[in-house]
């Protein structure tokens, strides 16, 4: 039994006999198929109104019953969140949540599910591929503004802060055109499924994203930029408001 395994049964044993409880289920790259030794637990907790504030308090209990704990720290983004590093270094993201999913982006793994509350949970699939690339592709444009003013003002800090932004919104348009599942999170993994030429320029980026080398580095992220653009169908071109990006590639850079 590998470490992510042993702390997901670990949960379900647990957790199965608090009152309340309701489903167990996990969502994340051990959900989908796409997770390896290295991937963290996104476990959930689907809990009836009653004893919610109860799991809530319960939490810390629960998680220090594992492992001995080197991390931890407590967040909501719309779901109250416990963020765990144990001292083998597996990371846990424990949810509580009390709303039955029924459909999300996301794939799961039903772990415990007694009344079949999961059963119709559906994935939701993309419906606008190309909205998500013009977003993303605008947002690199406006940020070529950002980066002359930071290269301006000397502040190399600031600009190479700007290059990794532009890099991020492109490693989500390239995860979005080779039709990786849920591209925000899987963009960590975009590199190892790209075409060999196109590893080749991001390569060459990655080398040259130092302040010694800012200059080359902006040549080369403006020509990645323009590839991608290029290669999208008239519907993004004509979407997409590249004014501004003909003027950098022609008279800010």
């Amino acid at each position: 039994m590998n470490r992510q395994q042993e702390l997901i049964t670990f949960l379900i044993e647990e957790l199965k006999t608090y009152n309340g409880v309701k489903s167990l289920f996990l969502k994340g790259s051990l959900a989908n198929d796409t997770g390896d030794e290295y991937s963290d637990v996104d476990f959930y907790i689907l809990v009836d109104e009653a004893h919610y504030d109860e799991l809530l308090d319960r939490r810390e209990t629960v998680v220090k019953k594992f492992k001995p704990i080197v991390y931890q720290s407590h967040v909501n983004f719309g779901q109250p969140q416990v963020i765990v590093i144990y001292d083998n270094n597996l990371h846990l993201d424990l949810y509580v949540i009390k709303d039955i999913p029924l459909n999300g982006l996301d794939s799961i793994e039903v772990l415990y599910d007694p009344d079949d509350l999961l059963i119709n949970y559906r994935k939701e699939v993309r419906k606008d591929d190309n909205k998500l690339i013009i977003e993303h592709l605008s947002d690199v444009i406006y940020t070529f503004h950002e980066l002359d003013i930071a290269i301006k003002r000397k502040d190399d800090l600031w600009a190479m802060r700007l290059v990794s932004h532009m890099m991020a919104d492109l490693s989500l348009v390239l995860c979005t055109m080779y039709e990786l599942e849920k591209p925000v999170l899987h963009m960590k993994g975009i590199y190892h499924k790209l075409p060999k030429e196109l590893k080749v320029k991001v390569d060459e980026i990655l080398e040259s994203m130092t302040p010694k080398h800012l200059m080359s580095c902006i040549d080369k992220v403006i020509l990645l930029t323009d590839e991608i653009i290029s290669s999208r169908p008239n519907e993004v071109k004509e979407r997409l408001d590249t004014t501004y990006f003909n003027f950098v590639k022609t008279e800010v850079f």
